[in-house]
């Protein structure tokens, strides 16, 4: 019956609304300025990363993006790499920073020129890593560099609510799993 079928792709259509929203959220975080932005990561590793990038990026044009952490713990064995997503070029010829030991409260900025090969929406990933206590721990992340026209997510369903009010996104279920 319709009403079964439908129970059996809900939890995967919150689940691709759930992932449309962050990716939304990411795009808005991209329009904002050139401002310092945060960083999300592993809560549990001990740095705050943010960066600093221009609003927009021409295709085949170097930027700056300015990466900078703070470590919240004393250090051993202080590293940072940066390496290129997807559709971007790092030009600096530096991706890995060596920082040692290095007490609570230390700060440190890199900046790294990157040239986007294509329209979008692009990442310049982060690892930053070091040891604690004999633990060694990583943090995560992406900043995104945007470049050409406003990018936009299509698909081929529609937004309803459930019997609760909650958004789901409704999809036509492809002829070959019917």
């Amino acid at each position: 019956m319709y009403s079964t079928s439908r129970a059996r792709i809900q939890v995967p259509i919150l689940a691709l609304f759930g992932f449309l929203s962050a990716i939304v959220g990411c795009t808005n975080a991209v329009d904002s300025g050139p401002s310092d932005r945060s960083m999300s990561g592993k809560p549990t590793a001990p740095f705050n990363i943010s960066y600093t990038i221009p609003d927009q990026a021409d295709v085949g044009k170097a930027i700056d993006a300015v990466v900078s952490f703070k470590v919240l713990q004393n250090v051993e064995n202080l590293k940072m790499k940066l390496t290129e997503g997807k559709g971007l070029q790092i030009v600096s010829q530096k991706t890995t920073f060596d920082y040692g030991a290095e007490v609570a409260g230390a700060s440190f900025s890199e900046t790294v020129s990157v040239r986007p090969g294509e329209e979008g929406i692009l990442y310049l990933n982060v690892f930053v890593s070091g040891d604690f206590r004999g633990r060694s721990m990583t943090r995560t992340g992406a900043v995104p560099i945007k470049t050409g026209d406003e990018v936009k997510l299509e698909t081929p369903g529609r937004i309803v609510k459930d019997s609760e009010g909650r958004p789901l996104i409704e999809m036509p279920i492809p002829k070959q799993d019917r």
